[in-house]
């Protein structure tokens, strides 16, 4: 009988040992399934900030997308800015250069001119769909060296004054023109003496919004 019991208690023990292994089981791995998911969840979670912060500057302001766009940059006038892919960017030639009497008594070359100057001394960004930028560098003042920019507006035309305002390298300016039926032209001139003319049919608000982002886009470098 007293073998009997014993045997019923070993038993008895052996299904008490299993089921306490099976719930110890249990719980280990609902514990690590459970930790897992919090894991994934912090790890969505900074995945997630990190894109929001990737989606604001250092200002806390939203950025601006340059996606699929290009960068130029002027190593001579120490500028850069983006710009569209489709976009043509051309710098001034040589023959584009004018001498003033004076350069040329005292023997002043056109080659020397260009090699002081170079031709990003004036900028211009072309689209076929109307959009022209020009940036014209501090040293190009009243159009000292090249033409950087539109020379006539239509003789006659009927223009109305417009002054819109840009935020670029931080600051705000104010840019001035006038708009009529051969498009807008507009003026701003930053405190360096830079001096960017836009062009293009001002009423088109997609294509000035654009034009908007690639002049803010300007800094120096």
């Amino acid at each position: 009988m007293a073998k009997k019991w014993w045997i019923i208690l070993i038993i008895a023990a052996f299904l008490v040992g299993g089921l306490g292994g099976f719930w110890g089981h249990y719980y280990l791995q609902n514990y690590e399934d459970k930790k897992g998911a919090d894991v994934f969840s912090t790890q969505s979670a900074d995945k997630q900030n990190d894109e929001t912060a990737k989606a604001t500057n250092d200002d806390g302001e939203e950025a601006v997308d340059y996606t699929g766009w290009e960068t130029y940059t002027n190593d001579v006038y120490n500028y850069q800015f983006r710009y569209p892919s489709d976009a043509e960017i051309t710098e001034a030639q040589k023959v584009d250069f004018s001498m003033s009497p004076e350069e040329s008594a005292a023997g002043k070359t056109f080659d020397e001119l260009y090699a002081q100057y170079t031709g990003k001394i004036c900028v211009s960004l072309k689209s076929e769909s109307g959009l022209a930028i020009y940036f014209s560098a501090p040293e190009n003042k009243d159009f000292e060296r090249v033409i950087c920019g539109r020379t006539s507006l239509g003789v006659g035309e009927e223009r109305t004054p417009r002054e819109e305002t840009l935020t670029i390298g931080g600051k705000t300016y104010t840019a001035s023109g006038d708009t009529g039926e051969t498009g807008g032209v507009m003026i701003v001139t930053l405190d360096d003496g830079t001096r960017i003319e836009y062009d293009t049919n001002l009423d088109d608000t997609d294509m000035l919004a654009v034009i908007h982002k690639i002049i803010e886009s300007y800094e120096v470098i």
